[in-house]
């Protein structure tokens, strides 16, 4: 299987960035441009650094290590002991499509504010923030993930 080794940096600068400060379908737009460029790689198979930040416990918090292969959630470990992290909140993004669905919620939710990176060569989200209620403390969070491998279906033939 022919691997293409990425180097995504998790808050790469030449990343379009998009925020609620404009028309929702500013969002919505480039939330579908970039599902588009994802699904167009047919990608099945990678691996993925998964870090959630709140005001949350390390559980939570801690980087993970996210295994997919055919499209389909292999496992899910702490990066720093590999032990299985088994927090319900992971599997709401534990494939590149959970992460655009959390996206399309949070613009269907009209949160007060939603920052959203994407990698721009192959179009998954870099990094996701999200605030509720911007006057509320505490209730934000921020999703970061990094691709460190990936093989596609076109890649293979």
């Amino acid at each position: 299987m022919a691997k293409l080794w990425l180097t995504v940096g998790i808050l790469a600068v030449a990343a379009p960035l998009v925020t609620c400060s404009g028309p929702q379908t500013d969002l919505e737009k480039q939330l579908n441009q970039n599902e588009q460029k994802w699904a167009s790689q047919k990608i099945r198979d990678y691996s993925y650094t998964l870090r959630i930040g709140c005001f949350c416990p390390p559980e939570i918090t801690s980087p993970v290590l996210v295994e997919v292969r055919g499209g389909t959630t292999k496992s899910v470990s702490y990066v720093s002991d590999g032990r299985q992290a088994t927090n319900e909140l992971f599997r709401k993004a534990d494939t590149i499509e959970e992460l655009f669905s959390v996206i399309r919620e949070s613009i269907d939710q009209k949160v007060d504010k939603l920052t959203v990176e994407y990698d721009p060569s192959l179009g998954y989200p870099t990094e996701i923030s999200i605030d509720p209620i911007e006057t509320a403390i505490d209730e934000e969070g921020l999703i970061r993930s990094r691709i460190s491998g990936a093989s596609s279906d076109q890649r293979r033939q």
